[in-house]
């Protein structure tokens, strides 16, 4: 099926992953992954953007819509962030978090 997911531009199709990647974000989700299996987001750096305005209403770090066969593992989070953690929708075989 059809898999999109949208993070630091390292990946792409189902299978992708995302590591050893930096994020300076602000306040924004720094992964939301649509019908993806095999998933992989490992060993990041997300801070957040010093004066960045969040211009996105979601409140967590990583979302995770239909996907299965997910590892989130060993991203530090440096710094006060405003939101954290992760929105799982209908998900199967997620192992780790944010």
């Amino acid at each position: 099926g059809l898999c999109q997911w949208w993070g630091c531009g390292c990946g792409g199709p189902c299978g992708g992953g995302c590591r050893w990647c930096v994020f300076d974000t602000p306040d924004i989700p720094v992964l939301y992954a649509l019908s993806c299996g095999g998933l992989s987001f490992q060993n990041n750096r997300i801070t957040k953007s010093p004066g960045a305005e969040s211009w996105l209403p979601h409140r967590n770090l990583v979302r995770l819509d239909h996907c299965r066969d997910v590892e989130i593992s060993d991203n530090a989070v440096i710094g006060p962030m405003n939101i954290s953690g992760m929105e799982l929708l209908d998900c199967d075989n997620v192992r780790g978090g944010i």
